[in-house]
């Protein structure tokens, strides 16, 4: 999702609204970032709540809060509404990115917190590089922002986000299951 959002949020707001309410890309890229940041939270912590290892990490919000408070005051002082993100993401880094995961593998699933930090690695590697490939194809391919242009892009980055996934984790354990599971449900033969 972060590809399509980095590729498509500034195109959608132009069709929708007009180049007047355009973000900037330093702002968009920024976005971005926090929202896969957020996003890439979700399984751990619902593993977590559904562990009810509330206790373990009670002082995690406060410490995140005061950081992201202290952080983004500061940072937008002296840049400006980037500053804002920018503390969101340093308040995630320095508490939730580490703290939740630790919490969870050290009290109820028993996965080497490294084994965790280099998949997660890889994941925002594949992310950033279909990312990268989609803007830079959609942008040489679409010069002007019209909705058919913005459909045959959305269709474009769907295959080569969806293409560069399957290529890199092809072997993975999850991804031999959903292989097997096309086959037999669907009678996809060519996969």
């Amino acid at each position: 999702m972060s590809a399509w959002f980095f590729t498509f949020l500034n195109p959608l707001i132009e069709l929708w609204l007009g180049k007047q309410f355009l973000f900037d890309e330093a702002v968009v890229t920024w976005l971005i970032i926090n929202f896969y940041l957020t996003y890439m939270r979700m399984a751990v912590n619902a593993f977590k709540d559904a562990s009810g290892l509330y206790w373990n990490d009670r002082y995690k919000p406060l410490a995140e809060s005061v950081i992201n408070l202290i952080a983004s005051v500061y940072l937008t002082i002296h840049y400006g509404v980037i500053g804002v993100i920018w503390g969101g993401i340093i308040s995630t880094l320095l508490t939730c990115f580490w703290v939740e995961p630790y919490v969870l593998f050290r009290n109820s699933i028993e996965i080497k917190l490294k084994d965790y930090f280099k998949d997660y690695f890889k994941y925002a590697a594949v992310t950033l590089l279909t990312s990268v490939v989609s803007k830079w194809l959609y942008t040489k391919l679409f010069i002007e922002v019209t909705i058919i242009n913005f459909v045959l892009g959305v269709v474009l980055c769907l295959v080569v986000t969806n293409a560069v996934w399957v290529l890199v984790f092809r072997k993975r354990e999850e991804m031999v299951y959903l292989h097997n599971i096309a086959r037999d449900k669907f009678g996809m033969k060519f996969l």
